[in-house]
C-alpha cells in the first residue's frame, strides 16, 4: 500500500475554520483525509507548529523547509519521496497516487 504525507504551514485551523470564514481548500483535503483515513489508506497530514516534530524526524520535509521555507508549502510526499509542493493536490491525483479506485464514493458516504 502507497503511503502520502502532507506537510502544511500554519492554518487557521486543519478544517478551514479561519475565524468566521471558510477556506474550501483547506475544508476539501480535510474531508478527503479523514475518508481515507477512515477506509484504511495510509495518509497522514502534518501541519505547523504543532507538528514540528514531524518535520523535523522526516529527513525530506525538513530538508525541505530549510532550502525552501514555509512559502513553498503543502509538501506532498508519497512513499517518503516529493510528488508535489506549493498547492494542495486534486481529488483525483489524490486517487491516482494512493490507487483508490472509488474515492468520489467514498465522499458521498462521509
Amino acid at each position: 500500500m502507497k503511503k502520502m504525507q502532507i506537510f502544511e504551514g500554519a492554518v487557521c485551523a486543519s478544517d478551514g475554520m479561519c475565524g468566521l470564514s471558510v477556506d474550501q481548500e483547506l475544508m476539501r483535503i480535510d474531508t478527503v483525509v479523514k475518508v481515507l483515513q477512515n477506509n484504511a489508506y495510509d495518509i497522514d497530514r502534518y501541519i505547523m507548529p504543532g507538528d514540528r516534530k514531524a518535520f523535523l524526524e522526516n529527513e525530506v520535509a525538513g530538508e525541505f523547509l530549510r532550502q525552501n521555507g514555509n512559502e513553498a508549502l503543502p509538501l506532498i510526499l508519497l512513499d517518503g519521496k516529493k510528488v508535489l509542493n506549493g498547492r494542495f493536490p486534486t481529488n483525483d491525483e489524490i486517487a491516482q497516487w494512493l490507487e483508490v479506485p472509488n474515492l468520489p464514493k467514498l465522499l458521498e458516504k462521509k
